[in-house]
């Protein structure tokens, strides 16, 4: 017999002879009938009592159950209170308590009627508990993706938050910062990503509980790398990566459900995102990736295909020789703005090489067709002209023409790096 087991066992029988318990009930992964309990699962336990405070403060009771190694307190489901208690070998269980005097209350409160619509267990009924739910009974809510008004708060909320979080990090308030964009904001992403589930007639979980076993791949691999460590520029880059999967979620979701999604507020976040970031008043260095920085050759023979932009293709590109030390040297004098023709899907692949290839931070602009990447472009340099672009092809010309720059044409996948550096300011490089 296994510790659960028995501890169930001698539970029952202790609450069935017990003057002090009304009612015990037993819900979640020991008493649901899907996703049932494995070796990590827990015990939630319903106690209805006459006195939940000697329940809450007296260790006598637990300790019939087993050695109690950690024990304490807190807030829960319908205005009751919970005592959370390990055994020993990490056995816990869970015992939300209320008073027999809110017994009608308790079986009607929505909350706790639908923890037990998985399925649960009463054991021990000397209240008539089982009568009284099934009298409060409702019908099981089935969860349903946001309506859009809904989805349009959530995703101003999150922009909201993106600037927010940025500011606080800027400000050296790393522990603001950074439970900002990795709790507070992660939460919001974990329901735009839910209600995008339900759009496609997914099934979801209350706070993100098993979501890990629907996410798909690519998503599982963006989430991986969009956690920050405690310190400012992990942070804020942690911030743009947590913003890019949620916006690229929240399109998805729109396009599902037919709403509206806000690009205006998104070009706004963007640019003052761009704003904020900026250090000081250097001037703009536009530079294309494709190229120009990456050396793609290995990849062509995939051009036209969908795993032309397969990201373990993407992150196999070389780096243009001499082309991560010009740029180092040039972010000492100028804010680098990274242009690269690839769909917005690869964001987090490119910044990703971009890092692993020791290229400077940047603002990474990505576009499909030329019309894209030049709104894109006017929208993260905020109304400033950049001072040069540096590319390699004619249509890279044409691009810095549009945005009145000057243009620097170097050589493709061959740089030419001493070229580039006389065309600038010699001041500056």
């Amino acid at each position: 017999m296994d510790f659960y087991q028995r501890f169930l066992e001698d539970l029952a029988a202790w609450c069935a002879a017990s003057p002090r318990v009304q009612v015990m009930a037993l819900f979640g992964s020991r008493a649901r009938r899907e996703r049932p309990a494995d070796e990590y699962s827990d015990c939630d336990v319903l106690l209805v009592v006459d006195d939940p405070d000697f329940f809450l403060t007296d260790d006598a009771w637990l300790n019939q159950f087993g050695r109690v190694s950690l024990s304490f307190i807190e807030p829960t489901a319908a205005n009751g209170m919970e005592r959370r208690v390990f055994y020993d070998d990490a056995h816990d269980a869970d015992f939300m308590l209320y008073p027999t005097s809110r017994l009608e209350e308790i079986a009607a409160d929505p909350l706790l009627q639908s923890f037990f619509d998985r399925g649960w267990q009463l054991p021990v009924d000397k209240a008539g508990f089982l009568q009284t739910l099934q009298r409060c009974a409702h019908l099981p809510e089935t969860p349903k993706p946001f309506d859009a008004a809904t989805f349009a708060n959530l995703t101003h909320t999150f922009l909201f938050h993106v600037l927010w979080a940025t500011k606080k990090a800027l400000r050296g308030e790393i522990w603001a910062a950074k439970t900002c964009v990795d709790g507070y904001m992660k939460d919001l992403l974990r329901q735009m990503m839910e209600c995008r589930r339900l759009a496609n007639d997914g099934e979801v979980w209350h706070a993100g509980r098993f979501l890990d076993a629907w996410l798909g791949k690519a998503d599982h691999d963006r989430l991986a790398h969009a956690f920050a460590r405690y310190e400012k520029a992990d942070i804020l880059r942690a911030i743009r990566e947590t913003m890019d999967l949620f916006c690229d979620t929240a399109r998805e979701t729109a396009d599902l459900l037919g709403y509206a999604y806000p690009y205006d507020a998104e070009a706004y976040t963007l640019s003052q995102l761009e704003r904020l970031s900026a250090p000081g008043d250097k001037p703009w260095l536009l530079v294309q990736v494709d190229g120009t920085l990456c050396d793609d050759r290995h990849r062509l023979n995939l051009l036209g295909q969908e795993a032309f932009y397969d990201p373990a293709q993407l992150l196999t590109d070389a780096a243009v020789p001499g082309a991560a030390a010009f740029l180092r040297d040039a972010a000492q004098h100028y804010r680098i703005l990274y242009l690269a023709f690839r769909p917005t899907q690869t964001a987090e692949t490119t910044r990703r090489w971009l890092a692993e290839t020791d290229f400077p931070e940047g603002t990474l602009v990505l576009g499909s067709s030329a019309e894209q990447r030049l709104s894109e472009l006017r929208t993260a340099l905020g109304g400033q002209t950049p001072a040069a672009g540096i590319g390699d092809r004619w249509d890279d010309n044409r691009l810095h023409w549009e945005l009145g720059c000057p243009s620097i044409l170097v050589r493709e996948y061959d740089g030419d790096w001493e070229f580039a550096r006389s065309c600038l300011q010699p001041s500056q490089l």
